[in-house]
């Protein structure tokens, strides 16, 4: 009885250790995908710290392209250092909401600081992403797409829009006077 006892005791073990080892083996396979679509990604991509300044823990090359930071640099950094000082408290109003859990998911578009000190527009989609274990802490993981080049467009747009209704409204007055000429003879 006492071998039956052990070898169902060990086989237990081993089951264990295989169960155990497969859980690695996927987590492992899982932190390897991750790590690729981050790295890989076309936008900008930045996981910071859930907490009240906001740490970048991990950042992308397409977000470093965009700054115009090295990973190095970046890693470290508070998310208000590449926030310009005139955005900081609607920055920090987000942030905090999303570390006291009233906010779990952002999306908007806002201003970021460039190393060379010029400012892009960018959207900005932010998730609160829970803890994988007891010893992790959440963290936010946030997607950055560069939209300088659009917002630009629209400014541009907008100008020729109000240009073409200043010629409009100058055309209308320009007829009103012609109008008003040949029906009582005055000149324009």
């Amino acid at each position: 009885p006492s071998l039956l006892k052990t070898a169902a005791t060990i086989g237990v073990q081993i089951g264990q250790f295989i169960l155990r080892r497969q859980a690695q083996d996927a987590m492992q396979r899982s932190e390897a995908f991750f790590r690729s679509t981050f790295e890989s990604a076309n936008m900008g991509m930045v996981v910071a710290s859930l907490s009240p300044d906001s740490t970048i823990l991990r950042a992308n090359q397409a977000l470093c392209n965009l700054l115009g930071y090295s990973q190095d640099e970046l890693i470290g950094m508070p998310v208000a250092d590449v926030t310009p000082a005139e955005d900081f408290g609607d920055l920090a109003m987000v942030n905090e909401r999303m570390v006291s859990g009233r906010l779990a998911t952002n999306i908007r578009e806002r201003r970021v600081l460039c190393k060379d000190g010029t400012t892009r527009w960018v959207v900005s989609q932010s998730n609160v992403i829970p803890p994988m274990s007891d010893a992790d802490g959440a963290v936010i993981l946030t997607h950055v797409l560069d939209i300088t080049s659009r917002r630009a467009a629209e400014a541009e747009l907008l100008a020729e829009k109000r240009l073409l209704e200043e010629a409009t409204a100058r055309e209308l007055q320009t007829g009103h006077q012609i109008q008003r000429a040949l029906l009582v003879g005055e000149p324009p």
